[in-house]
């Protein structure tokens, strides 16, 4: 995650990861990138760790056209 934001010129608190790892999750938090989730039916005896962990959560991908601020 550090180094794909460094190759985008963007700082971690600044960049938003789309996951559905509760691992990948806490790693990418861990390093202070903010986390967006969406449900996924493999990791579902995790999912309240996962909406713990994350600062945005989703059933479903189109979700996010609803939840994220956009920028205009």
């Amino acid at each position: 995650f550090c180094k794909a934001a460094e190759l985008l010129g963007c700082r971690p608190e600044e960049t938003v990861i789309f996951e559905d790892s509760l691992y990948a999750m806490k790693t990418a938090k861990a390093a202070g990138f903010r986390v967006a989730a969406v449900a996924d039916d493999s990791a579902a005896h995790e999912e309240r760790e996962i909406r713990e962990t994350a600062d945005w959560f989703v059933e479903e991908p189109l979700q996010w056209l609803a939840v994220l601020p956009s920028k205009r």
